[in-house]
């Protein structure tokens, strides 16, 4: 919201926060980034509708649809991240970029499908490079299956978002 009470942003990718003007933080860049790997992972966006205000109601008061309704074979581990990226509450979301990070890894070493790839340039404790790192990495156990959208331009300037803070 700016000063004079305008919502700025893509209703596609707002958090129900940001949708319904109540208080919002950090939290709702998680959401939105959850919505980005969402569509990445299941070639759609979570909510889809006529109109930009009718995908901001949607964002704020009906249920997520579960990823494996368009992809069925999704592994649970994913499935897991993306709805814990996209809970309506920011209580239930991420609280912080380190523990969505965090919650990757954990699904990729679970997964074990990690191409390898040769970080060695990344400097332990680069806390930017860890979290573009794992993005990476969550690109890779998905390659063979997205689905080439503006989401992946969506993606890079969150990245260089990210950088930035």
């Amino acid at each position: 919201m700016t000063g004079t009470s305008v919502a700025l942003g893509t209703p596609e990718y707002m958090a129900p926060g940001q949708a319904t003007a109540k208080s919002f933080d950090h939290r709702s860049n998680i959401y939105s980034l959850g919505v980005v790997l969402y569509e990445m992972v299941t070639g759609r966006k979570p909510f889809i509708a006529d109109t930009p205000m009718a995908v901001l109601i949607k964002h704020a008061t009906e249920s997520l649809p579960r990823p494996r309704q368009f992809v069925p074979k999704l592994p649970d581990e994913v499935e897991k991240v993306l709805l814990k990226a996209l809970a309506k509450q920011p209580e239930n979301r991420y609280q912080d970029m380190k523990e969505l990070v965090s919650a990757i890894k954990k699904m990729l070493d679970v997964k074990k499908t990690i191409e390898k790839t040769d970080y060695s340039k990344v400097k332990k404790g680069n806390e930017k490079a860890e979290i573009i790192k794992s993005i990476a990495k969550f690109f890779a156990v998905f390659k063979p299956t997205l689905v080439p959208t503006k989401s992946f331009f969506r993606i890079i300037s969150i990245i260089g978002i990210i950088i930035v803070i």
